[in-house]
This record gives structure tokens, C-alpha cells and sequence, in this order.
């Protein structure tokens, strides 16, 4: 996933309980992927913010603007 726009990455902490397979979601403006692996190639920042959850109710994730690669 390309340099320059917001990516969000969280886990889902429903589907980690459940030990179904690929636990981590990539959120982008594009749409949301579903992984096991991510590598963040540059800087990132944990946000924890638990009195304004993102929308699927993350309260913990990491946002970066730099190159997302996964498996």
C-alpha cells in the first residue's frame, strides 16, 4: 500500500478471542484488508483513545503515512 495516504492498523480483538485467521486489519480510504503480517516502512504512531473509538470500536491502533507491505 502506497506512501502518502492514512492507514490505520488494529487488531481485532473478536476474531484474536476466536483464533480465527487473519486477526489484523488495515484500514484505508480504499477499504479495509484483512492480514496476519504488517510491515510499516517508515514512522508510525500508537493512538489510544478510548473516549473516541474508531468506527468498528478500536480503541488502540497505529497510523502512518508510510509504505504498508504484508504477505
Amino acid at each position: 500500500m502506497g506512501d502518502g495516504y492514512i492507514k490505520r492498523i488494529h487488531v481485532d480483538n473478536q476474531k484474536l478471542r476466536r483464533g480465527d485467521p487473519d486477526p489484523i486489519t488495515i484500514q484505508t480510504s480504499a477499504g479495509s484488508i484483512k492480514v496476519t503480517e504488517v510491515y510499516i516502512h517508515g514512522p508510525s504512531t500508537f493512538i489510544y483513545r478510548p473516549e473516541y473509538p474508531m468506527a468498528g470500536g478500536a480503541r488502540l491502533w497505529v497510523e502512518t503515512t508510510a509504505l504498508v507491505t504484508f504477505p
